[in-house]
């Protein structure tokens, strides 16, 4: 009997001793599983935030290049609009001096008009001929004085309308960083 005790007792120390060594093995198993989840999942936690903050720079900086490029075409815009009121103030100005020369001109054919009325008979036929060549001719003198100012004021529009799209594209594909600005500007 002793012997099947002692036998009993080793059987029961070597489970006992394994079971314990088992528990002991699970337990720092798991011990080391959670430290390293842990450690990684801070990680995660760190690579999250500066994802989160990458993204908000990203798009603090895509705000300010919206808004940079807002300004520039509202700049383009108000110079556009200064230019054109330059040009329509020209285009009056130029339209005074021209109703003042056709004024002048009307004079001038009813002063030759009233200079053949009056003439001598004799010399009526050779004055009506010259008279109304000069009246051709200043009547021709008006209409292209006419057509100048519409081709003028046609082309005033064009130049700047132009130009305000070279500086609205040039304002727009410039980066915030300050890049070599390109720039057709074709003065008069």
């Amino acid at each position: 009997m002793i012997k099947l005790a002692s036998i009993i007792f080793k059987v029961g120390g070597v489970v006992l001793l394994g079971a314990t060594v088992g528990v002991f093995s699970h337990w720092r198993y798991t011990a080391g599983k959670e430290s390293a989840n842990t450690v990684w999942q801070s990680r995660w936690d760190k690579r999250n935030i500066a994802d989160v903050e990458l993204m908000a720079r990203y798009q603090r900086e895509a705000r300010e290049e919206e808004q940079r490029r807002i300004k520039a075409i509202i700049q383009v815009n108000e110079d556009a609009n200064l230019q054109l009121n330059a040009a329509r103030a020209d285009a009056a100005r130029a339209k005074s001096v021209i109703i003042s020369l056709r004024n002048t001109v009307r004079y001038m054919q009813q002063k030759l008009a009233a200079d053949n009325a009056a003439g001598v008979s004799a010399t009526v036929g050779k004055r009506q001929a010259g008279g109304d060549s000069h009246l051709l001719l200043a009547d021709m003198f008006a209409e292209s004085l006419k057509r100048n100012q519409q081709l003028a004021a046609y082309a005033d529009r064009a130049r700047i309308r132009g130009r305000a799209c070279e500086r609205a594209y040039d304002a727009i594909t410039q980066s915030a960083a300050g890049a070599v600005k390109t720039s057709y500007n074709i003065e008069r």
